[in-house]
């Protein structure tokens, strides 16, 4: 066992599917971009074009819709939740996107809180051709926005990689801002899978966002990123995740760089409530088995749960490798046999700086009330300051309180 832990001192005392229908959309409209109006019970056939109207033989589906869309244009959901959900899976396939004629998908002015339902994967009551992956499955290096939406019951249990929300595999570019990912499930990456399998790779950016009751069978209860020899880049902002689960193993809200992956991941401004794995990681799980790199700040974590690191876990595993770094962030109430708060360098490596962090009434029930570090044979390098230690408690050893 190596432990080598460095503490910086201010002057004053010590105190983070099957193949669906296809489609595509923008946030800023383009030069001679086209908003084309998509219907949960639209009556159209073969349209050519979507227009918003109220005659429903009019009315195009959101297949229909997403067929028809090119690079820089918008599909609008047009129908409100309260009305009626999209039933389905749906694939964005539209080429020559890019990061100024990206396609968006949104509600138009005066709809709110449009719903792209997954069926819980049941074939009977899918709107299209099967419901039994992603809902939404981002192409090839497409450039794809989604806001002002919610996304729930997406089952992707028996299909491989890929999230039960979203998969975004291709090399593509995936920004969600102010939506919704409740009870959506896969084998990893319960709401979303960037860049999850081997050559996968993705980049994703969520902002303003609620991931709640989302479940992964293995990594990311919520967001799987860049695992299975993968390599994915992930930001996080002014998020909430609360009462996600990775069943068997590792990062009940989030999993970053796992089995041969990389990832970066970055975290701001976001809060952690209730998230639990059966393994590494009740919110986050950093570099476990593989080389990742988290930074977290301004975020505030309480009630997580898993045997190793309550909160999070960095550089866990054979062959682990994490780089984590914490600033002004808070951990409260959280619960591991190793890491009440945090695990690092649990029988992988693990470098860990944390400053201007609170740290109360977290518990583990063997080692590390609040940080354990380097443990089980494990390579940890802690550095810590200007952060707060009060009220964690272990039964064991290598429980880090502050000076």
């Amino acid at each position: 066992m190596i432990r080598r832990l460095f503490l910086v001192l201010p002057s004053a005392a010590l105190l983070l599917c099957a193949t669906p229908a296809v489609l595509g959309a923008t946030t800023t409209a383009s030069p001679g971009a086209t908003t084309l109006y998509a219907y949960a019970a639209g009556g159209a056939t073969s349209p050519t074009s979507c227009p918003q109207t109220t005659t429903t033989t009019q009315q195009c589906t959101l297949a229909e819709a997403l067929s028809l869309v090119k690079a820089g244009d918008t599909v609008a959901l047009a129908t409100p939740g309260k009305a009626g959900h999209y039933v389905g899976n749906w694939s964005v396939a539209t080429s020559d996107t890019s990061s100024s004629t990206p396609l968006t998908i949104k509600p138009p002015p005066g709809v709110t809180n449009p719903v792209l339902d997954g069926n819980h994967g049941k074939a009977t009551g899918c709107q299209t051709k099967a419901c039994n992956g992603s809902v939404l499955t981002i192409g090839s290096k497409a450039h794809v926005d989604i806001s002002g939406l919610t996304i729930q019951n997406g089952d992707n249990t028996l299909t491989g990689y890929g999230g039960g929300a979203v998969s975004n595999l291709a090399g593509g570019t995936l920004s969600v801002s102010a939506c919704t990912f409740v009870r959506n499930s896969a084998t990893d990456g319960g709401a979303i899978g960037n860049a999850d399998g081997g050559g996968a790779k993705g980049s994703l950016s969520v902002s303003a966002s609620t991931f709640s009751a989302n479940t992964a069978q293995y990594l990311g209860g919520a967001i799987d990123n860049g695992d299975h020899g993968g390599q994915g880049t992930a930001v996080v902002s002014g998020s909430t995740f609360s009462g996600n689960n990775a069943v068997h193993y590792s990062g009940g809200a989030i999993d970053n760089a796992n089995f041969g992956g990389r990832g970066t991941l970055r975290v701001v401004a976001s809060t952690f409530s209730g998230n639990s794995s059966g393994a590494d990681g009740g919110a986050i799980d950093n570099g476990d088995g593989s080389t990742g790199t988290l930074t977290v700040s301004g975020s505030t974590f309480s009630g997580n749960s898993s045997p190793a690191g309550g909160a999070i876990a960095n550089g866990n595993g054979s062959g682990g490798a994490g780089t984590l770094t914490v600033s002004g962030s808070t951990f409260s109430g959280n619960t591991g046999t190793d890491g009440g708060a945090i695990d690092n360098g649990d029988t992988g490596t693990g470098t860990f700086s944390v400053s201007s962090t609170t740290f109360s009434g977290n518990t583990a029930h063997s080692s590390g009330g609040a940080i354990d570090d380097g443990d089980g044979g494990g390579t940890g390098v802690l550095t810590v300051s200007a952060s707060t230690f009060s009220g964690n408690s272990a039964t064991g050893k290598n429980s880090y309180q502050g000076p």
